[in-house]
């Protein structure tokens, strides 16, 4: 499950356990919308975030194909304002892992339980690149991700105790550090620091 806070910190969200994104006004505490819930197969992977102009959300469906090969693993950008899909991202091949959009707002980047790492185009739900497999599959899993200010490198933290810096023009590693995997990935105020927080 995951929570977030939209671009100006009016409002957030959270993932219930009814498989529902509920949408709240961080400033009465009251809720204003909630959805989802048709078309998300589960709450326990599922992840999401705010897209940069607050408007948006995109989350994945939390589908999990090894256990209910059934089940498809799509992204999903919802509109905010009215609770409906606006398009869907169709191109993994297994469970997704984490959810990231470009500062721009362009481009999503999103990643499977197979290690791979999918670069979508944000207006048309198309697969720019794929990349990243790992023959460890299960180690390698992206379990967060976050994109730099200028949208040209990729930080993905990995279940294996790696966080990987990667080149999104030429697609390749520029950096590998090891992290403590409990807690979730943090990016300083001018990210020349990134850091994983306990929690």
């Amino acid at each position: 499950m995951d929570v977030g806070i939209s671009p100006d910190s009016r409002t957030g969200f959270t993932i219930g356990s009814d498989r529902n994104i509920i949408v709240w006004d961080l400033q009465t505490g009251q809720e204003i919308r909630r959805f989802g819930s048709d078309l998300i197969a589960g709450p326990d992977a599922l992840s999401a975030t705010f897209t940069p102009d607050g408007r948006y959300v995109l989350s994945n469906n939390g589908a999990k194909p090894r256990l209910n090969p059934d089940e498809i693993p799509i992204l999903i950008l919802w509109d905010v304002a009215t609770g409906q899909p606006v398009r869907t991202f169709t191109g993994h091949s297994d469970g997704i892992g984490g959810v990231a959009v470009s500062p721009d707002g362009q481009r999503a980047l999103s990643g499977e339980f197979t290690g791979a790492l999918i670069l979508w185009d944000m207006a048309t739900g198309d697969v720019i690149q794929r990349f990243g497999e790992d023959s460890e599959a299960q180690l390698s899993m992206p379990c967060d991700l976050a994109f730099s200010p200028d949208g040209r490198r990729a930080y993905v933290k990995r279940m294996d105790g790696l966080l990987v810096v990667w080149d999104l023009e030429t697609f390749t590693v520029i950096q590998h550090l090891s992290y403590t995997w409990e807690g979730n990935l943090w990016r300083g105020p001018n990210w020349r620091s990134v850091l994983t927080v306990a929690g």
